[in-house]
């Protein structure tokens, strides 16, 4: 399984097109037996799952792309 996470803000600029946020990508994991769902607070239904995350030696096991404003950084 492959999941990926694209979590955003608000726009950048008012009227513009860009977004500020993070995308969490885990490109191979196999997840295994989730027990049995448990109530929560406010009667919410909660899940746990757990993951076991493989490197196969050519892409990153978790890779984290993050965007912003900043045009640079460090930049002369």
């Amino acid at each position: 399984v492959a999941i990926e996470f694209d979590l955003k803000g608000a726009l950048i600029a008012a009227g513009g097109t860009m977004y500020y946020g993070v995308s969490i990508i885990v490109p191979r994991m196999k997840m295994k037996p989730a027990p049995l769902p448990k109530g929560g607070p406010n009667d919410t239904l909660v899940q746990d799952f757990e993951f076991e995350i493989f490197d196969d030696g050519t892409n990153p096991a978790i890779r984290i792309d993050c965007y912003n404003a900043q045009a640079a950084y460090l930049a002369a």
